[in-house]
């Protein structure tokens, strides 16, 4: 429980959380049930919207079940299910309108309830050699409730964009992923996606459907015992929403090499990233009945970066394995993958 002031909301907040697993752990065969449930209650007022209340309690349950069969021919078939919950953040619910452009006009919305989702998952995997794996994945999500941001344009010509619960979100994502590695010099690792995705508004009866796909290339090679490099290319959409009218995609490239000068102490490194474009225009193009929005952002490009690095003492080289501050997972959508 704690009292915070975030954008003049003064709140208390207080989680209660139980539960408990079995496992089943066979040569071949291994089964998961998970069950916890929580009740998490806030209580208190946004005073820069002359002191909204904010009154948010609630009780769910998330049941998990995870099945991993693996044959002596070197497959793994596995089949998991999750119901999650993804409450919506303070800043979603804070009904203060955020006017840093005065023709854009942002706002949270103190009425937003949590979403449930239902995901499916399947995945297998086969080991054909130590030089080639092959993965397939594939997930299905249904969201009740889903929280989306949804954007509107009053007389004036001045959008407004809030946070709703529009109704039922579906995805079905598919992914296939190839390691190849032919030597200790070379190794490959590429994955594709294809994700669909339709919402629904059932008080409003308006439906968008949204298909997207992704690339993601990474060469690694070593030059010498001392000397490693990387070479990935991505290829990644402009994202799905429920006002989502067009996708669009863009790619990006970075080259890394890396030296060891002393080792376990001194490392030499240095990248470049999209070094064929000094910036890229990311759009986001966003259509109702009544209007159509294209907001574009831009992200800077031909990066150049250099770093020497030092390690003192006998400590070895473990900055891969740094954890990095975490968001509460019940804030946070689950990934399908």
């Amino acid at each position: 429980s704690q009292i915070v002031d975030n954008g003049g909301l003064e709140y208390n907040k207080n989680i209660i959380l139980l539960g408990g697993t079995y496992g089943l752990f066979l040569q071949n065969f291994s089964f998961n049930f998970l069950l916890y449930a929580d009740n998490v209650k806030n209580s208190g007022v946004f005073h820069n919207t002359v002191d909204t209340p904010l009154d948010y309690n609630e009780i769910k349950l998330y049941p998990q079940v995870h099945f991993v069969y693996r044959s002596k021919s070197k497959y793994r078939i596995s089949f998991n299910y999750n119901h999650n919950v993804v409450r919506p953040n303070i800043n979603y619910l804070n009904p203060f309108e955020y006017k840093y452009d005065p023709n854009n006009i942002l706002k949270g919305n103190p009425n937003l309830k949590s979403e449930t989702s239902n995901i499916i998952g399947f995945s297998v995997n086969k080991i054909f050699n130590e030089m080639f794996i092959f993965n397939f994945d594939n997930a299905i999500s249904i969201t009740n409730n889903a929280i989306e941001s949804f954007t509107t344009i009053n007389q004036q010509n001045l959008s407004l964009t809030t946070y709703e619960n529009i109704g039922k979100k579906k995805e079905i994502v598919f992914r296939l992923t190839t390691s190849l590695k032919p030597n200790k010099w070379l190794d490959f690792t590429c994955f594709f996606d294809l994700k669909y995705a339709d919402f629904f508004n059932p008080s409003s009866n308006i439906r968008n459907n949204v298909t997207e796909f992704g690339y993601n290339g990474n060469l690694s090679f070593k030059l010498s015992k001392a000397i490693n490099g990387s070479i990935y290319y991505n290829v990644s959409s402009s994202g799905t929403k429920a006002q989502t009218a067009d996708v669009k995609y863009y790619n990006s490239f970075k080259l890394r090499l890396s030296q060891t000068i002393l080792k376990e102490k001194l490392f030499l490194s240095f990248s470049i990233s999209d070094p064929f474009s000094s910036r890229k225009r990311i759009t986001d193009i966003l259509e109702s009945n009544a209007f159509r929005i294209t907001t574009t952002r831009e992200n800077p490009g031909r990066i150049f970066q250099i770093k020497l690095r030092w390690n003192f003492g006998r400590f070895k080289d473990k900055s891969s394995t740094i954890d990095s501050p975490s968001i509460a997972p019940d804030l946070v959508r689950p990934s399908l993958f």
